[in-house]
């Protein structure tokens, strides 16, 4: 039995009542807020403290997180998640761009994108830069499609995550990224090497990291690049041997 949300823990006990045959139970944390004892009203700290679950932690950050407060004999493994890089393959550009650059960003975790778009708009030349935003889930087709189509990337997300997908989805569309550390981000956002890292809700360092990449094409090439090759470091097969051998070290019923 899988399971992510702390609160339906519940009622996957009430219906293991009367257990199956190899019936086991495995916690999929995405989140280092599992350990925030105002998460949930302490619900998932108390899980993680009292509950001996076979768990998986989607990012090396979940996994520090949670690791000084779960019980000595559970089963814990890191498998960092990993996207379909062949999805988000970009063109290939052989020159600069003579069109403005496509600024892209997403909607939907706040409007911190909005504030960067009106306060560059309102203190920079408009015809530079196009800004699109992404206001709605989108399949991943989709998604794909808007990445592959921007040059720069501005990731805007919660505070803290437990892995953040977006900005890796950039990456592997040779996209220039700007995104803020967010812990669950600092295994494939490192700071002036994949992207650049303003801090979290500095609407005048995202502005000036956006600066950057548009005076000095250099730079937003060196960082595509980078950031292209740390996405494509981790593939599906990669994945699947780490869930397997998960599932082979499985403790008995």
């Amino acid at each position: 039995i899988f399971f992510t949300w702390p609160p339906d823990w519940p009622k996957i006990a009430e219906r293991m009542s009367c257990p199956l045959p190899d019936q086991r139970v495995i916690h999929i944390i995405q989140h280092v807020r599992h350990v925030n004892p105002n998460f949930v009203d302490g619900y998932a700290l108390h899980l993680l403290q009292t509950k001996a679950f076979s768990r998986i932690c989607v990012s090396p950050e979940v996994s520090d997180a949670i690791t000084p407060y779960v019980t000595d004999h559970a089963l814990t493994k890191t498998i960092p998640n990993v996207i379909a890089t062949g999805l988000f393959r970009p063109p290939i550009r052989w020159f600069k761009p003579s069109r403005p650059l496509r600024v892209l960003y997403a909607n939907w975790k706040n409007t911190f994108g909005n504030r960067i778009r009106d306060r560059w708009q309102s203190i920079h030349a408009t015809n530079t830069v196009i800004f699109e935003s992404i206001d709605q889930l989108l399949s991943q087709q989709a998604l794909a499609a808007r990445m592959r189509a921007a040059d720069i990337f501005i990731g805007t997300p919660n505070e803290t995550e437990g892995f953040y997908l977006a900005p890796l989805e950039a990456m592997a569309s040779k996209v220039a990224v700007i995104c803020p550390d967010v812990v669950g981000n600092r295994s494939f956002c490192l700071r002036d090497m994949t992207c650049l890292m303003p801090a979290y809700d500095d609407l005048d360092g995202h502005v000036c990291a956006l600066l950057q990449f548009v005076d000095d094409p250099s730079l937003r090439l060196t960082i595509a690049r980078n950031g292209y090759r740390k996405a494509h470091a981790r593939q599906w097969w990669d994945e699947r041997s780490d869930f397997l051998g998960f599932l082979h070290c499985l403790p008995p019923p």
